[in-house]
């Protein structure tokens, strides 16, 4: 059932969300609770509206609209922090009103060490955008750069230890044992060509095999109905029988195409989410200097993208499902953020270490190295943002296998970021222009964005362009989602 089902979803898990969002600052970003009882609320609505150019075999829809809602609730007292976050999509409230819940934690805050539990998203790194060790929590992309990384993260239920010892060294142990891999589109306008390929193939083979065995059911019927009419005559009874489903083929053409469209709503088995073979843990210490932050990590966890046995005659056989799993991982990370002649400068190397230690295991994805280095500046209210990324592929030439997961994968994959942006007229207006370059692939996204505000009220209008040769490329594949994106906010 093709081989490649998330391969460019490789380069996915590098990309974060694009637009707007907020750079790491340096030092430690712990509170210190009140002495006295603090209970703060805040919110926001959002009238999010989608428009394409034109349509297209992406998606046939020209206009959609999503409303969205979120409320914040923030309570401390003396040595006591907590919050709850609802997160209301009428896009998936129906089929996941657990996804109401958005966050929800406590923490206990003494002199030297914090400890936080409960519901949270939680950030490791320094990368403003492609970022390498932001490994704790798995993102939803299946709006693919259009969301910011706050909004993409997926609250995860941990244990954070937080050790303070002085006011320039913090050491962070995590642990969950929850397991869940980040978010892919796969309907709508933003599913990858892989996956789309992939979903293409399933629904090509569940729909012959439910129109077969409706025409066989029909013909059954039919035949057993005729056999009593014709007094038992074989010959005729089967013409009539043939005659019968002939005439049914539209109606049965539809409900196998609806028994379809179910098989494909079930098409992935993840594994089970909460377990304690599940377990992750991570460590990572940061040191502040005269100069920047410098930070080490460790997590032994899993991999976001999930793996899979590609042998199409494996998916009859598992109840017309794929199934998935995802690789354990050793991650160790390396950053640091610098203030260097006026520019912010950061800079993240890593390295995932996967249990195909040799490169030649064609069902578990091979281990990778990467590097990241950004800088920005602000210069009299005009803001710029470089940042450049490179993923490597391990023993990419032990990769042999036909069936192997990265068998068509490259086995270096660059991105470029550009992005100006400037607030204007007393913060009322700002634009926001974003260039993104897939070098191996030459494909480029474009992404413009101009930003009114009032008081409590701001409207967003922003775009997607992609230009490239190659259709498989990581942008140029979405081609034909040129749109233009409306945001309507009001803030509470």
């Amino acid at each position: 059932m093709g081989r490649n089902l998330m391969v460019i979803m490789l380069i996915w898990l590098g990309l974060g969300g694009l637009g707007a969002q907020e750079l790491p600052s340096f030092g430690f970003d712990e509170e210190a609770a009140p002495a006295s009882p603090s209970l703060q609320q805040r919110g926001s609505i959002q009238l999010d509206h989608f428009g394409f150019f034109a349509p297209s075999d992406l998606y046939d829809q020209r206009l959609e609209s999503v409303l969205r809602a979120r409320w914040e609730l923030s309570a401390s007292y003396q040595n006591a922090q907590g919050k709850l976050v609802l997160w209301l999509n009428s896009n998936e409230l129906a089929q996941h009103p657990e996804r109401l819940l958005n966050e929800a934690w406590v923490r206990y805050l003494a002199e030297t060490w914090s400890l936080q539990a409960g519901l949270m998203k939680l950030v490791w790194g320094r990368a403003d955008a492609l970022r390498l060790l932001d490994v704790l929590t798995p993102l939803d992309r299946r709006l693919f750069v259009l969301e910011t990384p706050l909004d993409q993260k997926i609250a995860q239920p941990m244990l954070r230890l937080s050790l303070n010892p002085t006011a320039y060294f913090q050491t962070e142990v995590v642990w969950t044992s929850w397991l869940e891999g980040d978010r892919l589109a796969n309907t709508g306008p933003w599913v990858p060509l892989k996956l789309r390929n992939q979903i293409n193939q399933a629904q090509g083979i569940f729909y012959s095999q439910y129109l077969n065995a409706l025409q066989a059911q029909a013909y059954a019927a039919a035949y057993a109905q005729a056999m009593a009419q014709t007094n038992g005559n074989h010959a005729l009874s089967a013409s009539l029988a043939s005659a019968s489903v002939a005439g049914q083929l539209s109606l049965l053409q539809a409900q196998a195409t609806q028994q379809t469209q179910g098989a494909l709503e079930r098409l992935f088995a993840f594994p089970e989410k909460l377990r304690w073979e599940n377990s992750q843990v991570g460590v990572r210490t940061t040191l502040v200097t005269g100069l920047g932050d410098v930070g080490l990590q460790y997590w032994y966890g899993f991999l976001r993208l999930p793996s899979y046995n590609p042998d199409p005659s494996l998916v009859p056989l598992n109840n017309n499902q794929i199934v998935l799993w995802y690789d354990r991982v050793h991650h160790v990370g390396l950053d640091g953020a610098f203030n260097l002649a006026g520019f912010a400068l950061r800079l993240e190397t890593a390295l995932d270490w996967t249990m195909d230690s040799k490169g030649d295991d064609p069902l578990m994805y091979n281990p990778s190295a990467g590097w990241n280095l950004g800088l920005d500046r602000d210069v009299e209210g005009l803001k710029f943002l470089a940042e450049v990324r490179q993923r490597f592929i391990l023993f990419h030439d032990k990769i042999t296998h036909p069936l192997d997961l990265e068998k068509d994968s490259d086995w270096l994959s660059t991105l470029v970021l550009l992005r100006l942006e400037q607030d204007l007229f007393q913060d009322t207006f700002g634009w926001k222009f974003s260039t993104l370059f897939s070098v191996e692939d030459t494909s480029v996204a474009l992404l413009p964005e101009v930003i009114w505000k009032r008081n409590d009220f701001s409207v967003n209008l922003s775009g997607f362009f992609a230009l490239g040769k190659d259709d498989r490329g990581l942008f140029s594949q979405f081609y034909e989602n040129r749109l233009a994106r409306l945001r309507v906010t009001y803030q509470f």
